[in-house]
């Protein structure tokens, strides 16, 4: 069933860990920061001076955002599909394309006439 909704259903183990990770985040980076100020900064008193509160009431939703959108971008790696349309479509011919360097090493003229040319005559 997932095969034919999904383009890459393998690409879905992407979603789950990213789901893991982005819950891990939003366990651990508070911890860690709160970790990291408490040792930074003894006095909690003057921790709260520093760090302030305005900050505070955004970083849940921050953070919430930031996950939703990487576990969107691992489901949109997976192909959603739906509805299916069959066409044919007649191949009239062959594209080709041909790329020349056009340096100025081009116009030595090691070989006659110069490589520009030599390269050109070939093409055609």
């Amino acid at each position: 069933m997932i095969d034919g909704i999904f383009a890459y259903p393998d690409h879905l183990a992407a979603l789950l860990a990213a789901a893991i990770l982005a819950y891990a985040l939003l366990r651990w980076i508070p911890k860690r920061r709160s970790t990291m100020l408490g040792t930074l900064i003894k006095n909690p008193a003057l921790r709260k001076l520093l760090t302030g509160t305005h900050a505070h009431d955004l970083r849940r939703p921050k953070a919430l955002l930031s996950s939703v959108a990487i576990m969107l971008i691992a489901l949109a790696l997976a192909g959603p599909q739906w509805g299916v349309r069959s066409e044919l479509v007649p191949s009239l011919g062959a594209s080709l394309v041909i790329c020349l360097d056009l340096s100025r090493s081009m116009l030595a003229k090691d070989i006659e006439p110069s490589r520009f040319e030599r390269a050109k005559l070939a093409a055609v």
